[in-house]
């Protein structure tokens, strides 16, 4: 790991202001070509030449592709553009729906873009395209792209058009580890951190204190479980593998989870084996389900919805589906408290819309990948009511704890340490992670057998 992440993250300086909208295009409704694979009714709810090397393409290399693109357009021919979608939803198929079909030819008259939605095949047929080297020109992309150098340098584009402007806060834009920006969203992921969302009638009815400590949760959790209840709802995967350890770490010193991030210390270092020790203490507590490894979604929810879990942990997003629940209260975990002086936040370097690097048309697949992004954030603003981290005019109308975190966010010097496990490992490494997480939960692998598999595991994949 390089000790430049951190730095390039302190780096991006984002201000803001631009408005932007959904249904910019007036008139008659355009048409836009679609291959699909899904459809609302059936959905329920990158290495090559090093990076800098890939964004410093000889000047003849650009020039030529830019004017490829420019000649096409002057010759009145819209350029034909491919754009990959992720669709495994149904917000992401409204999106399209109401948002790209009906105003991509209103908007972006030179452009003639097919979309394909993929559904829930979407990581697998990335992950062909990717491997095939025939990525489509706009894509919805993850660090798979990144690790396989397959993606434009969106810096220099997104700098020089003043897009990157348009931000109005730098956990938007949480760039991959040689500092470059590679992919661009509406920022939703820059107001997602997890919170400890509990219950306030069922520790009242069962006179247990609310944590104000981890020895506290821990007390608070052996006598939940003593009365046969799941203390904490988490859902298996991302959150605990992911928010979890980094919390834990955070918890003792935030500057820890830097030095990790930094690649001054590793799983093997002693704040990564204390934060461990902490994640086993719980599971011997009995905190969590028997089968917290696999718990899916619905039923992280439905354990806290039910009242078999008094406490829920999970990131933010979770709140829309609990939000109807009354007496709810939370505190953010690291500091046991409502005002905490860091987030420990999600943005994602490469999560977002890429440009193929084997793209013959860079500047228009860049302005396609820009518009995108203008429509998923006034879609998700005004008709999702979630914060995005682009200014599209007013306010997201949030619920009252998502609000409390997005003022967090935005207040002046607050210190937002990027996810680790989401932003700076690799793939493979992440992967294992999981698993091993798993085995941790189900007592496969104790605290210390965890740090001393998870060291040898990223040593190797560096080797």
């Amino acid at each position: 790991m390089r000790k430049r992440w951190m730095q390039a993250a302190a780096a991006v300086v984002i201000t803001s202001l631009m408005c932007m909208g959904c249904s910019t295009g007036k008139g008659e409704t355009a048409k836009s070509t679609a291959k699909s694979e899904t459809t609302a009714e059936d959905t329920a709810s990158g290495k090559g030449e090093s990076k800098e090397a890939a964004s410093n393409e000889t000047a003849g290399e650009t020039d030529a592709k830019d004017t490829q693109g420019a000649a096409e357009t002057a010759s009145g021919e819209p350029v034909k553009l491919k754009a990959f979608l992720m669709s495994e939803d149904e917000a992401r198929v409204r999106l399209y729906n109401e948002c790209y079909a009906p105003n991509v030819k209103n908007d972006l008259p030179n452009l003639d873009v097919e979309f394909e939605l993929p559904g829930k095949g979407y990581q697998e047929k990335l992950r062909i395209y990717n491997a095939s080297g025939e990525l489509p020109d706009v894509f919805f992309g993850w660090n798979i792209i990144l690790e396989s150098d397959n993606a434009v340098n969106l810096t220099p584009y997104i700098e020089k058009d003043g897009f990157i402007d348009r931000y109005k806060t730098k956990s938007a834009l949480v760039p991959y580890s040689d500092g470059n920006i590679y992919a661009i969203s509406a920022g939703m992921d820059a107001y997602y951190t997890a919170a400890m969302i509990y219950n306030k009638e069922i520790f009242e009815k069962e006179n247990i204190k609310v944590p104000t400590n981890f020895e506290e949760l821990l007390e608070a959790c052996t006598q939940f479980a003593a009365k046969d209840y799941v203390p904490i709802s988490m859902l298996g995967s991302f959150t605990a593998y992911a928010f979890l350890p980094q919390e834990l770490i955070t918890m003792d010193d935030p500057e820890n989870m830097k030095k990790i991030i930094a690649g001054d210390i590793g799983f093997d270092s002693e704040p990564f084996r204390n934060a461990m020790n902490k994640y086993e203490q719980m599971i011997n507590a009995g905190a969590f389900a028997k089968d917290a490894a696999t718990t899916t979604y619905d039923e992280h929810v439905a354990l806290f919805t039910s009242g078999k879990s008094p406490m829920i942990y999970a990131p933010l997003w979770v709140y829309g589906s609990i939000d109807k629940m009354e007496n709810l209260d939370y505190f953010s975990l690291p500091t046991f408290n409502k005002t905490p002086g860091f987030l420990n936040g999600w943005g994602q370097a490469y999560g977002g819309y890429m440009v193929s690097k084997n793209s013959e048309n860079i500047e228009e697949s860049v302005k396609l990948a820009e518009w995108m992004v203008e429509q998923d954030a006034k879609f998700f603003s005004e008709e999702m009511g979630n914060a995005v981290g682009m200014d599209v005019g007013t306010e997201p109308k949030l619920s009252p704890i998502t609000k409390d975190y997005y003022d967090l966010f935005n207040q002046e010097g607050m210190d937002v340490i990027p996810n680790y496990a989401s932003n700076f490992l690799k793939d493979s490494v992440k992967a294992e992670l999981e698993v091993n997480i798993g085995k941790l939960l189900t007592k496969q692998l104790t605290a210390d057998e965890f740090c001393t598999t998870m060291d040898k595991l990223q040593k190797d994949s560096e080797k």
